[in-house]
């Protein structure tokens, strides 16, 4: 299937036919006689005029290839011309990548995790590129589209992870905030180290008049991590503390880690690499989206870079540049897929942990049967 040289099927035209497209183009539009449809011929030579009314030109163009037109519908040569200026998504995503990726490569293992998730993203996508039917009335060319895949799960269905389920927090992040308990109860909130169940510590707190909680876990983990003399992923539990000292029924659980020097003293070069390569700085494109959510994956900010790609999987807009979003929304399939995955693998290391503190913890189960269900068929 995979039968261009290059690692993508593009649907942009080859060179060799914008080469003949262009200098029909050229020809007709150095043409004063184009108004006539009674003088066809093309001139071989002239110097090229200044096109004020592109529709006039187009006029012309199917005058002189006589080709019937439905009303309102472009034209093939229309259709090379916008090419010519605009790539598809995955044709610039690439192009952006392999700029980035050398010096991506030579970052810590975390980015080179992102270099192996990103081409396999833009490399799945593009095997499902099939030749699209031929315009009716095309005699030259035929353009690649993506070849819609199946899930057992729609963007609607996907679920929305506690904040705190499987994430890395930032050495200086401020205070996290639970909210929504009830006003005056008090919990206890426990982090065990997955390294050594020996290092863990409990802590008492008590919501707010508004059913706040505060978290403070860039200081307690680092508190932690110091006790143990290296880093390490800490299962936490929450749960609510009755009369009498005892544990209430419903508890919450999850995963963090403090996110290391090395990967913040990289991440901001890699993410001016990054902008540099795609050109996405200062705009809001799908590719500047898309990057951004890959540098804050390879963070470990796993919850927040999942529900950014869900939510504009979901909701995302179609005032963007680009022309194609369907390319778009099959990579933050692809992208959300291998965050589940990653998230899965990390849990799976930490599963002895959370059993043995509640037998009944069933986190791990339900996100692989979420992980299978990301899985696209024919």
């Amino acid at each position: 299937m995979n039968r261009n040289k290059g690692p993508i099927h593009s649907p942009v035209a080859p060179e060799s036919v914008w080469n003949q497209v262009g200098s029909l183009i050229k020809a007709l539009w150095s043409d004063k006689t184009w108004d006539n449809p009674d003088l066809p011929q093309v001139p071989e030579d002239g110097l090229p005029v200044t096109g004020e009314h592109m529709a006039r030109f187009f006029t012309a163009l199917r005058r002189w290839t006589s080709i019937p037109r439905r009303a309102q519908e472009s034209t093939l040569v229309e259709k090379w011309t916008i090419e010519q200026q605009q790539q598809n998504w995955l044709a610039r995503a690439w192009k952006a990548w392999k700029q980035a990726s050398a010096e991506i490569r030579q970052a810590g293992s975390e980015f080179r995790s992102m270099a192996v998730t990103l081409e396999s993203i833009f490399t799945r996508v593009s095997q499902h590129l099939v030749p699209a039917p031929a315009y009716r009335d095309a005699t030259a060319t035929r353009e690649y589209v993506y070849q819609p895949r199946r899930r057992a799960i729609e963007p609607a269905d996907l679920p929305v992870f506690s904040p705190l389920f499987c994430t890395s927090v930032e050495p200086d992040a401020k205070t996290y905030t639970i909210t929504g308990l009830p006003p005056h109860k008090t919990y206890r909130f426990c982090l065990i180290s997955v390294q050594d169940h020996r290092i863990r510590q409990d802590f008492t707190l008590t919501s707010s008049l508004k059913g706040k909680l505060e978290l403070d876990l860039a200081r307690w983990i680092l508190s932690l991590q110091e006790k143990q003399g290296g880093s390490s992923d800490f299962a936490w539990f929450l749960q609510e503390i009755q009369e009498g000292e005892s544990l209430g029924d419903h508890w919450a659980s999850g995963l963090v880690w403090l996110e290391p020097e090395s990967v913040r003293r990289q991440a901001g070069e890699i993410k001016r690499v990054l902008d540099q390569a795609s050109g996405t700085a200062q705009d809001h494109s799908r590719l500047g989206t898309f990057l951004e959510l890959n540098w804050t994956a390879s963070r470990g900010a796993y919850i927040k870079a999942y529900e950014q790609a869900r939510r504009d999987l979901l909701f995302f807009s179609h005032r963007y540049w680009d022309e194609n979003p369907i390319l778009y929304k099959e990579a933050l399939w692809q992208f959300i897929h291998a965050l589940v995955t990653q998230m899965v693998e990390r849990l799976a290391r930490a599963e002895s942990t959370f059993l043995a503190q509640k037998p009944d913890w069933k986190a791990l189960e339900a996100l692989r049967t979420l992980e299978n269900r990301l899985v696209e068929w024919d």
